[in-house]
């Protein structure tokens, strides 16, 4: 398979799938500098249909100036895509640009459930080598009213209105692992459904330790969740 790839190979997604994917699975990967994109917003989607790329790794940016440009585009098809990979996916102006982007590029072959908000690379939350089931649902969304964010009590509500927010799915946990939610600071407390927190995530895919500091070690790697109760 062929991965087009926007993303800085040096730190985070692009570190992860631009670099060591590509490494580990023997992928065949189109690097395209950030330097091109500011002169041709659209040198990342003539790759994917150059190469019939099966995963494009972009930003929301790269989103969002793709459908200005490709009036002058033809024969654009991404019917190959089956990830298109958002890095920044838990930015909030990720989403309009993630709809505009399918709107633009539907009639050109996009599929709607190929989209892949991704929020971090140490969430793990991404498997690219994990080809999605036929006929899967595209990335969950919901529309939270702001006068319901009580920790726990969350309603579905409409997008028209202006004391909403609307949220968008940032991955699935990976096969074989655990993931929650606790306090960012003192005790490792399980957090509420809306309340914000860090992610823990228990899988054999992530280090055990850093070397030679057993205080960080305990402090980052032996985390024990707990609900309010103690249990």
């Amino acid at each position: 398979e062929t991965i087009v790839n926007v993303l800085d190979v040096k730190k985070d997604v692009g570190l992860w799938h631009a670099v060591q994917t590509s490494v580990m699975n023997m992928l065949h990967i189109i690097s395209v500098p950030y330097a091109l994109m500011k002169v041709n917003p659209l040198s990342w989607i003539q790759k994917v249909c150059q190469y019939k790329a099966k995963v494009a790794c972009v930003k929301s940016r790269d989103m969002h100036w793709a459908p200005v440009a490709h009036r002058d585009q033809r024969d654009v098809n991404l019917s190959s895509l089956r990830m298109l990979l958002v890095a920044d996916g838990s930015n909030p102006w990720s989403i309009s640009s993630c709809d505009t982007f399918l709107n633009v590029f539907q009639s050109k072959g996009l599929r709607s459930e190929v989209r892949c908000p991704c929020a971090s690379p140490e969430a793990l939350t991404v498997a690219i080598r994990r080809p999605a089931e036929e006929g899967s649902a595209p990335p969950g969304r919901g529309v939270l009213s702001t006068q319901d964010l009580s920790h726990g009590v969350i309603r579905i509500d409409s997008e028209e209105k202006l004391s909403v927010l609307t949220l968008q799915d940032v991955g699935s946990v990976m096969p074989g692992a655990l993931m929650c939610t606790v306090k960012a600071e003192g005790l490792p407390l399980l957090c509420k459904a809306d309340e914000i927190g860090e992610l823990v995530v228990c899988t054999v895919a992530t280090g055990t330790s850093y070397h030679g500091l057993p205080g960080m070690t305990k402090t980052m790697f032996e985390v024990v969740p707990a609900s309010n109760g103690g249990a």
